[in-house]
């Protein structure tokens, strides 16, 4: 059973990036709670759906929601700047990336998802709310550029099955912990992913 708290965590994380990426896009107020909600729980309800566990936690849960649309009051007390807010946006599409991928690879395995399976549904979850967020904001997914984006979930989904759900909080944050420092550590050091060809 995944904790509430973690679905909480890895929306309002995750909805930090869509709000910050809807401020630096010069959206309204209902764009920028449109893509914070959309990123904080795109990933748990595909994971929910998959795992036949409806209605998803979101709408169950209206503190998910909440999570979400919080992120957004948080972004818009910020000082002016686009340029300023750039890191902070890194940071949190890489611990949303880490949370919602971690809570993903949990929920599945305790659910009786093979090992194999559950990385998936773990690495699919995490991606997820993010496509979602850069499509409606007219983007390409970050997916589909050569930064080491889901080859750092992969790695934490993996320390999570390898931990197991015994003691999930363990796992879980060893997992997102995992991911954002690959995001981040990648990023830093301008690492990229080959390209198929010439």
């Amino acid at each position: 059973m995944l904790p509430l708290w973690a679905d909480l965590a890895a929306t309002l994380v995750f909805g930090l990036s869509g709000a910050l990426l809807a401020r630096e896009s010069s959206l309204d107020l209902v764009g920028a709670v449109t893509l914070a909600v959309v990123a904080g729980t795109g990933g748990g309800i595909l994971r929910d759906l998959v795992l036949g566990d409806a209605p998803p936690v979101a709408f169950e849960q209206w503190s998910v929601l909440v999570a979400a649309t919080a992120a957004v009051a948080v972004v818009a007390l910020l000082p002016e700047g686009r340029r300023r807010w750039r890191p902070f946006y890194l940071a949190a599409d890489a611990a949303g990336l880490g949370l919602v991928t971690a809570a993903g690879t949990v929920k599945s395995l305790g659910a009786g998802l093979g090992t194999y399976p559950a990385i998936l549904l773990g690495v699919v979850s995490g991606v997820g709310g993010g496509i979602a967020r850069d499509v409606l904001a007219g983007r390409v997914p970050v997916v589909l550029h050569q930064e080491v984006y889901v080859l750092a979930a992969v790695g934490g989904a993996i320390v999570v099955a390898g931990l197991g759900t015994e003691r999930p909080g363990l796992a879980l944050l060893s997992g997102a912990a995992t991911t954002l420092v690959l995001r981040i550590f990648a990023r830093w050091r301008g690492w990229e992913v080959p390209r198929l060809g010439t």
